[in-house]
């Protein structure tokens, strides 16, 4: 198995990416792996939503954990598993 790992600080409110990440039917809008997502628009910890990747493969999408301070979300096709942390909030070194 391999693993990766990357982070990335976004200049933005925290509020306003949270807002983004939740936003299940749009996930696909701005997730290049994701060809499509179906399901409720309102996002749900533990619930499978639907998805076609790059490459046609297709599996399920899912929250695991919502918090104002911190997203946690997983996506499987067969053969490849990805999990995803988010930490919402003010960044300590911000100016």
């Amino acid at each position: 198995m391999t693993d990766q790992q990357q982070s990335t600080l976004i200049q933005a409110d925290a509020s306003d990416i949270q807002q983004v990440l939740l936003e299940v039917d749009q996930l696909a809008d701005w997730n290049p792996a994701f060809l499509s997502i179906d399901g409720a628009a309102t996002a749900s910890v533990g619930e499978q939503y639907p998805i076609r990747v790059r490459g046609g493969l297709r599996g399920h999408f899912q929250y695991d954990l919502i918090r104002p301070d911190r997203i946690e979300s997983s996506w499987q096709v067969p053969g490849f598993l990805e999990t995803n942390h988010w930490e919402l909030g003010a960044d300590a070194d911000a100016d």
